[in-house]
């Protein structure tokens, strides 16, 4: 499925330092996973993810001008010119990051009896994956899923970062009943 998500947006492989996506797609609870019909068009294609440069209030708008229910699929692109901030402001710039944007957008519309599926192209950080945790957590009749292409902290550098890697955000999802898996 998570393959399938990728491919409704892409027709080919992004590069990994173009930019950093993550898309949801919201299924009902007794209909399980929801995925789009293949193939997107054109226009769907560059409505979610335009090419150009967006900043992360552009895409912060357009996330809540769209609606969620479900069948309905969210995405967020975010360049990374846009998460290029200085480290003073790191809460800045890991509330820029597309899982951080979608995850706003979904507590803000209190889900019930959904099924979420998140699809992003790298794992999530550790603040990503602590608001994909707490989002799990308040919404107690969600399906969430994540599936990631990429590493954010592979588990090589876990020592220099004071034990801190993928496995400790997908520990942490996974220990508030988010099924996580990687995509090669």
């Amino acid at each position: 499925q998570a393959l399938q998500l990728r491919g409704f947006f892409f027709q080919k492989k992004p590069k990994r330092e173009q930019a950093q996506y993550a898309l949801v797609a919201i299924g009902g609870a007794a209909d399980g996973p929801y995925v789009p019909p293949w193939p997107p068009t054109a226009a769907e294609r560059s409505t979610w993810l335009p090419q150009r440069s967006v900043s992360c209030a552009e895409v912060r708008q357009q996330l809540f001008e769209q609606a969620v229910r479900p069948g309905s699929v969210l995405a967020a692109k975010v360049t990374q010119e846009a998460l290029r901030l200085p480290q003073q402001l790191h809460e800045e710039r890991t509330a820029a990051h597309p899982e951080a944007l979608l995850v706003e957008r979904l507590l803000a519309e209190q889900l019930q009896d959904a099924s979420v599926t998140i699809f992003s192209s790298m794992c999530p950080c550790p603040d990503c994956a602590a608001k994909i945790s707490d989002f799990a957590v308040r919404s107690p009749g969600c399906r969430v899923a994540l599936a990631y292409e990429h590493e954010w902290i592979p588990e090589r550098f876990a020592k220099f970062r004071d034990g801190v890697s993928d496995a400790t955000s997908v520990a942490l999802m996974e220990s508030s009943g988010v099924e996580v898996v990687r995509v090669q």
